[in-house]
């Protein structure tokens, strides 16, 4: 069976979860997001308060794993490291004192079926310094488990707790980010191993029609099985699919132009992509292609090409990671190619919208949601 048989149903599914939740996010943004988690093992959610972020993360884990193989974590201002959010080791009490998170990812250790970590308001404290084995970890591309260490103490007496938190297989990290003009930017060495999520305001008919969610509707047959569990896992699997069938040119082919444009117009005719964020926007297009032409086929979506993916893998996995110089050299040239009706020109008018700050510097990615 072939990838694109196996996502066949996979857009219509989401869209009846969600429907049956009272929530509504428009169709492309769906396919968009259910490619980013299949694709992707971290995730940042961002976008001005009132977006949606929270429950996207939230929707999605609910359609893609059990709630027994998920966990929340409610970040805190001032988190500095690690034991701030797992507990640690005192010499004092010569016990393992518990942090706030401790409790829900012990829940997650081994077992099986891929866990989800959600961390809500995750930039109240620099992420790189609270889960800086998340951050470690999500280097590569793809990795089979994450290792979030509690202590060193030998076991026996009273420490309770495993020397580590092992989460496998696969497990994903969602957090979400506020941006606003009060809020921290997450750190670049952050966001160039997260894939960006970048959420809007919804439209007036979408904000009406989201009145449906104030009390959720009676579920029809109760879901035993998340819709989306079986596909939910290694995020290389698709880019496999089409690698074993000898087509992933289609891909390349279609990234490779826009690559072009980013290098001539930013980076002065130098590549500004390294090849760990290609991967990336590869291993996205070969989800996020397949569950499009879904979408088409359920008449979800009028139209879907390897174009489109392409542009929604340079939102998620490069524009976040531009200086403010090369965002603002890129955003004219990217928008004058971008297809109309597609998830990047919508996403670019807002950031444009940005224009210059009071010291006439084009602001960043970031800034520009703010």
């Amino acid at each position: 069976m072939t990838i694109e048989n196996e996502l066949e149903q996979t857009p219509q599914l989401l869209r009846d979860f969600l429907a049956q939740r009272g929530l509504v996010y428009d169709p492309q943004t769906q396919v968009d997001m259910l490619a980013c988690a299949f694709a992707s093992q971290f995730l940042l959610f961002a976008g001005p308060s009132g977006t949606g972020k929270s429950t996207a993360a939230k929707v999605l884990a609910e359609f893609l794993t059990p709630r027994s193989r998920q966990a929340t974590i409610d970040a805190r201002p001032v988190w500095t490291s690690s034991e701030d959010v797992v507990g640690q080791y005192s010499v004092f009490t010569k016990d393992f004192v518990r942090g706030p998170a401790t409790e829900g990812l012990l829940a997650l250790h081994g077992g099986s079926g891929t866990p989800v970590v959600i961390i809500e308001e995750a930039n109240l404290s620099p992420m790189e310094a609270y889960i800086g084995p998340v951050i470690t970890t999500a280097s590569s591309v793809a990795f089979l488990s994450l290792t979030w260490p509690l202590h060193t103490q030998p076991a026996g007496g009273s420490i309770t707790v495993p020397s580590a938190i092992t989460l496998t297989p696969w497990p994903r990290v969602f957090g979400t980010v506020n941006i606003d003009s009060t809020a921290e930017a997450p750190a670049p060495k952050v966001s160039g191993r997260a894939c960006v999520v970048l959420l809007e305001p919804p439209d007036i008919d979408t904000a009406l029609a989201s009145t449906d969610a104030i009390i959720t509707p009676p579920a029809g047959t109760p879901i035993t099985t998340p819709p989306g569990q079986l596909l939910f896992g290694d995020p290389r699997r698709a880019w496999s699919a089409y690698l074993v069938a000898g087509t992933t040119e289609r891909f390349t082919n279609a990234l490779e132009p826009l690559l072009k444009i980013l290098a001539d117009s930013a980076g002065h005719g130098l590549n500004l992509v390294s090849p760990r964020d290609v991967q990336r926007c590869v291993t996205y297009m070969g989800w996020h292609v397949p569950l499009a032409e879904a979408a088409v086929n359920a008449s979800l979506v009028s139209s879907s090409s390897d174009t489109e993916s392409a542009e929604n893998s340079l939102l998620h996995f490069v524009l976040p990671g531009l200086s403010s110089e090369q965002f603002g050299r890129a955003v004219t040239p990217l928008r004058a190619v971008a297809t109309p009706s597609g998830l990047l020109a919508r996403r670019l008018s807002r950031l444009a919208a940005g224009g210059e700050s009071l010291f006439g510097v084009s602001p960043d990615f970031w800034a520009s949601l703010s």
